[in-house]
């Protein structure tokens, strides 16, 4: 049971992540500002952690992962991309450099 509990944080917390990361990509927010405001969202414990620690990776690696996605865009670049799909992209390359990575197909999945 434990183990579905740390599962579905990890799943909310992808999702607040990639909420954060695409404030932060309209709105021109920092990590702080848009943490702050995402304290206001209601998920509170481990899936609030979780975000934070993958928004913080997509944030201060922003310049890597856009540097390994650009080269892959075919017929496009970062900034044409819908910015959902760029958050989206961000946020999974982020998650692959954490200390703990997740395995890719959930990435991808």
């Amino acid at each position: 049971m434990a183990k579905d509990a740390a599962v579905g944080a990890r799943t909310a917390g992808r999702d607040l992540a990639f909420r954060l990361l695409f404030q932060m990509d309209q709105s021109g927010d920092d990590l702080e500002k848009a943490g702050e405001d995402a304290r206001h969202w209601g998920k509170p414990g481990k899936a609030m952690d979780f975000a934070l620690a993958l928004t913080r990776a997509a944030a201060s690696d922003r310049e890597a992962i856009d540097a390994q996605l650009s080269p892959r865009l075919k017929g496009f670049t970062l900034e044409r991309l819908a910015a959902v799909d760029r958050s989206l992209l961000r946020c999974a390359l982020a998650e692959g450099r954490l200390e703990e990575p997740t395995p890719p197909q959930v990435v991808v999945s």
